[in-house]
């Protein structure tokens, strides 16, 4: 029984391992416009945290 829940396991991460591409080209866009709405957000808090000084 341990085996049939396992299996898929050791499967994808193997998958995954070896061929990383199928994921990372799904998330590619979502995690490229997180960055880049994390870019934007970075110099309004250091210019916010400058103007308190």
């Amino acid at each position: 029984r341990e085996k049939l829940i396992f299996a898929p396991l050791v499967f994808m991460t193997l998958l995954l391992g070896i061929y990383p591409a199928l994921v990372l080209d799904i998330i590619g866009p979502s995690v490229e416009a997180l960055v880049n709405n994390y870019h934007a957000v970075i110099p309004a808090d250091a210019a916010a945290a400058l103007a308190t000084h």
